[in-house]
């Protein structure tokens, strides 16, 4: 989300992208996470004491620097609710996006009189194709 400017990380999002990276990788860093999410490990390390406490994952020590997260089945399925709660707000953007595309793209086809074919290549950096 950093190289993307009109989009702010909100605490849901954060909450979902430290419980997937948690998840994924039991050895990530509060480094890694802070950077990941572009905050300060204060931050990250706030945000972990608070998911501790809600027993949604538990730290080991291995060291005083070196600690190990393991999500807890309630962190998992809060994981879960996030990411569907995250992909339904993501699908309204697109679906948005996707409308004001066609409707401008439509006006620029009448104004030539329907002698040009448009077509958006690059909408997603798989590079779909949007169709009018």
């Amino acid at each position: 989300m950093k190289d993307n400017p009109f989009f702010k990380p909100t605490p849901l999002y954060k909450e979902f992208m430290i419980l997937d990276m948690v998840h994924k990788n039991e050895k990530i860093t509060q480094r890694a996470i802070a950077d990941a999410l572009s905050i300060s490990v204060s931050m990250v390390n706030g945000y972990l004491d608070a998911y501790e406490e809600d027993k949604l994952l538990k730290r080991t020590y291995l060291s005083s620097k070196t600690v190990r997260y393991k999500l807890r089945p309630k962190g998992i399925e809060r994981m879960k609710v996030l990411n569907i709660s995250f992909l339904n707000a993501t699908q309204k953007v697109y679906c948005l996006a996707r409308e004001n595309i066609v409707s401008y793209y439509s006006q620029i086809i009448f104004e030539t009189d329907a002698r040009h074919i448009f077509a958006l290549i690059g909408l997603c950096k798989q590079g779909s194709t949007l169709e009018l």
